[in-house]
């Protein structure tokens, strides 16, 4: 155990610790919040007795929820989850070395913020819609009309993968259309990892904190075009993970 563990959330200014006040954040990893100053930079932290925490839902959500309380009003460097290091240990000396390279960083980030989002089709809306746009499958499909599936196996099966190829071309297709039609509401955009079939978008996009109703605006407009249609996740404002990218050595707290 570690009796003086400073559990690590994120970098900010120190020009920007002046009205930050220490606030506590239910459950785990951390209790309070507080500032350790490194010249011009500060770490937010919260004391522990933990060596390591546990990545369990209740400890990300906590730090999720400290990130969000400590981006209020300032730009951040957010610390991957997990990181404990005590007073002495060198991440503050590494902090001091890189100061230049995390106050650009910060600057950057001022007046700006992250949203995430996620599209998504709902399955059984997009294949029917596929179909129901498909001459050629829309007749397949009205020719099984009143025959068993054991008959029928093999056509179904022609018929789904059909389906299958026009929705991936279609899926690249739409992306795109969302992309072109969302981009220049912001400043950059980043691809994350989609996951599955039916996933047209999962992006981070990094707009000024005054474009972000427009945004959602656009989203909103995009669903109601097409109801019943998308299944929408988004996030806003979330940590900059996706727009910085910053090593503290090589064994050290990765921040971003």
């Amino acid at each position: 155990m570690t009796e003086s563990g400073l559990y690590h959330y994120a970098i900010i200014r120190q020009q920007d610790t002046a009205d930050f006040e220490a606030k506590p954040v239910a459950g785990e990893p951390g209790g309070g919040l507080f500032v350790v100053e490194h010249g011009p930079l500060a770490t937010v932290v919260s004391h522990t007795t933990a060596d390591e925490i546990l990545s369990t839902r209740r400890n990300m959500l906590a730090h999720t929820r400290a990130l969000e309380t400590i981006m209020a009003g300032r730009p951040i460097l957010p610390f991957q989850f997990g990181v404990v290091a005590a007073a002495g240990e060198g991440l503050e000396s590494l902090i001091s070395d890189q100061s230049s390279v995390l106050l650009h960083q910060l600057d950057r980030l001022d007046g700006k913020m992250e949203v995430g989002l996620r599209v998504s089709w709902k399955r059984d809306a997009i294949m029917q819609r596929i179909v129901e746009e498909t001459p050629s499958l829309r007749a397949a499909r009205d020719a099984l009309l009143g025959r068993s599936e054991a008959e029928t196996y093999s056509q179904r099966l022609e018929i789904g993968r059909a389906v299958h190829h026009e929705l991936s071309a279609r899926k690249v297709r739409d992306g795109e259309a969302i992309v072109e039609r969302l981009a220049p509401l912001a400043i950059e955009q980043k691809p994350l990892a989609e996951g599955d079939d039916i996933t047209l978008l999962n992006m981070a996009f990094l707009l000024e904190n005054q474009s972000e109703p427009e945004l959602f605006k656009a989203v909103q407009a995009m669903d109601s075009e097409q109801p019943g249609l998308f299944e929408i996740k988004y996030i806003a404002p979330a940590p900059p993970f996706s727009f910085v990218s910053l090593s503290l050595g090589p064994d050290q707290a990765q921040a971003a």
